[in-house]
């Protein structure tokens, strides 16, 4: 890994804060995380159905641009969505001189706890107007449902 992806990284990583999210030099943009656990009170782990989207910035914003839309404006939206279970948000580091590069702005996951809630969850007016901010920002996705089969589980300790 580069040294510039690394420094990259590591800012991240310095400026996150225990139950919120920041990006980079957004660190006044928090975005505040419904509380989760890996496991219900009787320890099996609930099956979730997970949106996957590879997300394409409109042509007139910059990277940067498109980021801070994305966790400034449009992810806080995601919190009044009852049907949402968790949401997870990846920027793509840039990298300009990989070839065959597809472009990718970042990759997001909608988790839900059923499929009737994947299949639900657009009909409330929270997830319409997260529907068109997101028609703001976005020149178009690539989605795919899925469900998650974990191979190695690691530690909650381990990622903080």
């Amino acid at each position: 890994m580069s040294d510039r992806i690394s420094q990259y990284w590591q800012s991240l990583l310095s400026r996150r804060e225990f139950g919120k999210v920041t990006i980079g030099s957004m660190a006044a943009a928090s975005l505040p995380l419904r509380p989760q656990t890996a496991e219900p009170a009787g320890g099996t782990a609930k099956k979730v159905v997970k949106n996957i989207n590879m997300l394409f910035r409109k042509p007139e914003l910059t990277h940067e641009e498109f980021l801070k839309h994305w966790v400034e404006v449009h992810a806080p939206i995601a919190n009044n969505i009852p049907q949402i279970l968790r949401y997870v948000i990846c920027p793509v580091i840039p990298q300009p001189n990989r070839p065959n590069d597809p472009g990718v702005d970042g990759v997001a996951e909608v988790w839900f706890g059923s499929w009737e809630d994947s299949q639900s969850f657009g009909t409330s007016p929270e997830a319409k107007k997260w529907g068109a901010d997101g028609k703001t920002f976005i020149s178009h996705s690539m989605a795919v449902m899925a469900e998650e089969i974990v191979i190695i589980a690691g530690s909650n300790s381990a990622l903080r």
